[in-house]
């Protein structure tokens, strides 16, 4: 079963990740031979109304493959994302056995068992005998609980609101969290949620998804540990993160801080230079010549990022056009498409 995935993700602008790109992307997986199409919330940031949108437009496009939904809690939107999901035609969501849902897990999945059977949908199963055998399943973990509480989420409550603005994975923040702790590091907690956006933004706004929500998480740790806000020329720069600068993971949707993406191709090459078996003198010389060229290639390549961006906006304006004036959770926000696209379209008449 080929079941393709689409990161669920939000950002400040809100043409970004709109529910036509989401249509154009699901008609593509159809025409790659999905089998269905899975909507992966991973921090639960989708609010009900834009994941029933999301549907919609996904069913929409692609009628004949199912939409299973995967939420986290954190936020504590996903029990009623899903119900807004299923009205709007989801086939199946994600959930966790009770003794191991909620907080950063996901819904309980005896709740989900007793709401939908009472909604009259059909399980495919008896309700009651399976809910016997949950039962038996999460008495299992909460006799072995005391073992594994040292690694349980520390939450003052059972929600944390902060996610819905920063988009951190439901199973990314209880490790962080316990790794900042065991390293004795807990005290940064706050301070490398606060910047999880704007380093995001610095590295082109990328969906905040293992692997890259891990290395956006790790720079943030490394700026906090140094006393920064968000990345500057003064940071370390965590391995992953670079690469995401370097494009070693894809090109982002949106633009990356060009000092930092220069930076971390110096860097790098300098690195490879020093890797050669050859006299220090060798090597001083290859790295000058080295930089130069990646100076000389980076002036070569703004042409081409260029053409990138603007092909990339010409997409959205045609999206937004279509978004624009529709009867939809989209269209209906306080953020004027009418006037971006006049934005995209002079950047566009701009550069040519």
């Amino acid at each position: 079963h080929y079941q393709a995935a689409i990161t669920f993700t939000s950002h400040s602008d809100p043409t970004l990740f709109n529910v036509r790109w989401v249509a154009d992307i699901a008609k593509e997986f159809g025409k790659l031979g999905a089998h269905s199409i899975c909507i992966k919330d991973m921090a639960g940031i989708a609010s009900p109304a834009l994941m029933k949108a999301w549907v919609s437009e996904i069913k929409d496009a692609v009628p004949e493959l199912p939409v299973v939904i995967h939420a986290h809690y954190t936020t504590g939107f996903s029990p009623i994302t899903y119900l807004m999901a299923i009205e709007a035609g989801a086939s199946a969501v994600d959930c966790g056995i009770s003794t191991l849902s909620g907080r950063s897990g996901h819904p309980a999945m005896e709740v989900f068992n007793q709401v939908l059977a009472d909604l009259g949908y059909d399980l495919g199963w008896d309700p009651v005998k399976a809910l016997e055998g949950m039962k038996e399943t999460a008495d299992v973990y909460r006799e072995y609980h005391p073992r594994y509480e040292f690694c349980e989420m520390k939450m003052a409550g059972s929600v944390d609101y902060r996610v819905f603005t920063q988009g951190i994975p439901g199973g990314q923040i209880s490790i962080m969290r316990n790794e900042l702790v065991k390293n004795k590091l807990g005290h940064l907690f706050d301070k490398v949620i606060e910047q999880i956006q704007r380093v995001r933004t610095q590295a082109g706004g990328v969906a905040l998804v293992t692997p890259t929500s891990e290395h956006v998480a790790r720079q943030a740790i490394v700026n906090a540990m140094n006393g920064q806000s968000e990345t500057t020329d003064k940071s370390p720069l965590w391995p992953g993160y670079s690469e995401m600068l370097r494009g070693v993971m894809g090109k982002p949707p949106g633009e990356m801080q060009v000092d930092l993406q220069l930076r971390a191709l110096r860097e790098w090459t300098d690195a490879t230079v020093k890797k050669l078996q050859v006299t220090d003198d060798v090597k001083n010389a290859v790295s000058q010549k080295v930089n130069q060229i990646v100076d000389y290639l980076w002036s070569l390549s703004f042409p081409i990022q260029e053409k990138q961006i603007l092909d990339e906006l010409v997409q959205r304006i045609r999206q937004c056009r279509e978004l624009n004036g529709r009867d939809s959770f989209i269209a209906n926000q306080k953020y004027q498409f009418d006037e971006r696209i006049k934005q995209f379209e002079k950047h566009v008449a701009f550069c040519f």
